[in-house]
């Protein structure tokens, strides 16, 4: 397995906090539809920060002289 970097892993956990906080928002208000889509949203955001930093320490090993 890979280690994820450091930055990456608070940010992933930054865009899921958000968007639960988005899909909450939405549906205190009743739009069901965009509060499912809020959720997804983060959740994706934060997979996308996880591939990421599994890229970048994927690259480190491969080509350590490169920065």
């Amino acid at each position: 397995m890979v280690p994820l970097n450091e930055y990456h892993m608070r940010k992933a956990g930054r865009e899921f906090s958000k968007g639960a906080h988005n899909a909450q928002d939405k549906a205190q208000n009743g739009q069901m539809l965009n509060a499912a889509g809020e959720a997804i949203s983060g959740t994706a955001n934060a997979a996308v920060e996880l591939g990421k930093s599994a890229v970048e320490r994927v690259s480190a090993v491969v080509n350590p002289d490169h920065r």
